[in-house]
C-alpha cells in the first residue's frame, strides 16, 4: 500500500475515534446532570449532540473533500509516471541506424538447420529499409532432412517469378550446393507498395514486408524479439 493511502486510511479511523469519544463525553454529562436537575440536563444533552452532528458533519464533509482531492492527485500522479515510463522506453536516434536481428534453428524435427539475418535500416529512428537473408540445410546423413529440404526449395522457387515485378522489393533464391539453398530479399520501403507483394509470400516470415514505411525502431524491435530472434541496435549515434 502507497503512503498517500495509508495517511488517507489513518484520517479515517482518527476521525471514527474522535466522534465516538465525544459522544461517550456527551452521555457521561447528560448521567450527571440527571441526578440534579432532569429537564435541563436533557436540554444540554440534546444541544450537546446536535452541536457534536453539526461538528462532526462539517469535518467529515471537509474529511470527504480532502480524500476526494487525494484520489484525484494520485490518479494523476499514475498518469504522469506512466506517461514518463513511456517517453523513457521510446528510442530516439538522430540519423541513420541498422536493426540486425538474428535467428538460428539448429537440429529442427524436420531434419533441417537454418538461419537467418534481417536487417531493417532506418533514419531517425524511422524504418526505410528492409533486407532478409535466410539459408537453409539439409543435417548431413538425415535422409528426411534432404527430402524436407527439397520441399522448401520448389516451394521458394515459385516465389521467385515476383523478382523484378514490383518496384522496390527484389526476390534472389538460389542452391547450396546440395545440401540447402538460400533466399535474399531486399526492400526500399520509400518506393513499395506493399499491398502488390502477393499473399503466398507475405504469409512466409522468411521473405515478406511486414512492416511499413516510417514504422518505428521500437516496434520493429519488439515485432522481431517476440517471434524469437535476438536484436541489436548499430548505429554511430549515441542513443537518447
Amino acid at each position: 500500500m502507497s503512503s498517500k493511502k495509508k495517511l488517507k486510511k489513518q484520517e479515517t479511523e482518527e476521525l471514527v475515534r474522535t466522534q465516538v469519544l465525544n459522544i461517550d463525553e456527551v452521555r457521561k454529562v447528560e448521567k450527571y446532570e440527571k441526578k440534579y436537575s432532569r429537564k435541563p440536563a436533557g436540554i444540554c444533552a440534546l444541544l450537546g449532540i446536535i452541536m457534536i452532528l453539526i461538528g462532526g458533519g462539517t469535518q467529515g464533509y471537509i474529511t470527504y473533500q480532502e480524500h476526494l482531492l487525494l484520489d484525484a492527485s494520485l490518479g494523476q500522479d499514475d498518469v504522469v509516471e506512466r506517461e514518463t515510463t513511456e517517453s523513457k522506453q521510446q528510442t530516439i536516434i538522430s540519423g541513420p541506424a541498422d536493426l540486425v536481428c538474428i535467428l538460428s534453428m539448429q537440429g529442427n524435427a524436420n531434419g533441417t538447420n537454418y538461419y537467418s539475418t534481417f536487417v531493417y535500416s532506418f533514419e531517425d529512428s524511422k524504418l526505410k529499409r528492409v533486407k532478409k537473408d535466410m539459408i537453409l540445410d539439409a543435417i548431413p546423413n538425415n535422409p528426411d532432412g534432404y527430402i524436407s529440404m527439397t520441399n522448401l526449395y520448389n516451394t521458394y522457387k515459385t516465389y521467385a517469378p515476383v523478382n523484378g515485378t514490383i518496384n522496390g522489393y527484389s526476390l534472389t533464391i538460389g542452391p547450396r550446393g546440395e545440401i540447402g539453398f538460400y533466399s535474399t530479399v531486399q526492400a526500399d520501403l520509400t518506393l513499395l507498395n506493399q499491398s502488390l507483394i502477393p499473399a503466398n509470400i507475405q504469409d512466409n516470415i522468411q521473405v515478406n514486408i511486414k512492416h511499413p514505411l516510417d514504422t518505428d525502431i521500437d516496434t520493429v524491435k519488439e515485432d522481431l524479439e517476440s517471434q524469437g530472434f535476438v536484436c541489436n541496435i548499430n548505429s554511430s549515434q549515441q542513443l537518447q
